[in-house]
């Protein structure tokens, strides 16, 4: 049963005062659940509330935190904010994983913002995040959709070369 899509936001968000009433804490599986809720449900302002919420109260979101909010802020175009909020938490010592930059990739093409998506590729070297042959069907997907045969040939070439195989 998806427990998000019972009643909306407000009621979401509800649990956390009936909880805090009974004298519990939420830990992060309910705070993943809410915000993959706000996310799921477009409520992409209250998700990054809370969010906010979150860290206010002194509790360090897990990644899986951070890449539903990404997930869900490139789903609703929302694409400068989560390059943003990607900056933010890489600088607060958060490792982005294969995920993370994924979802922004899917953000991208989505948008027609290829340039944008590759250019998330060195960063992804940089950090130690490989890429793997969901990044690649992504990408290769998008330029296909382009009619740029060349460039999904080159991205193929590449993801030979680098051994990257599904499994």
């Amino acid at each position: 049963m998806d427990y998000a899509n019972l009643g909306g936001y407000p009621d979401m968000l509800d649990i956390l005062y009936v909880m805090h009433a009974r004298g519990q804490c939420p830990n992060f599986i309910t705070y993943n659940i809410l915000l993959d809720g706000l996310c799921r449900s477009r409520h992409l302002e209250e998700a990054v509330e809370l969010f906010l919420k979150i860290i206010g109260k002194g509790i360090r979101p897990n990644v899986v935190a951070c890449n539903i909010l990404i997930n869900g802020l490139c789903k609703g175009g929302r694409l400068k904010t989560t390059q943003q909020f990607a900056w933010h938490i890489h600088n607060n010592g958060y490792q982005l994983n294969v995920l993370t930059y994924n979802a922004m990739i899917v953000g991208f093409c989505k948008e027609g913002l290829f340039n944008e998506a590759m250019a998330l590729l060195p960063e992804m070297d940089k950090n130690s995040c490989f890429l793997d042959i969901v990044t690649y069907e992504i990408l290769i997907r998008a330029v296909l959709e382009k009619n740029e045969n060349h460039k999904s040939g080159k991205l193929l070439c590449r993801m030979i070369s680098k051994r990257v195989m599904r499994q």
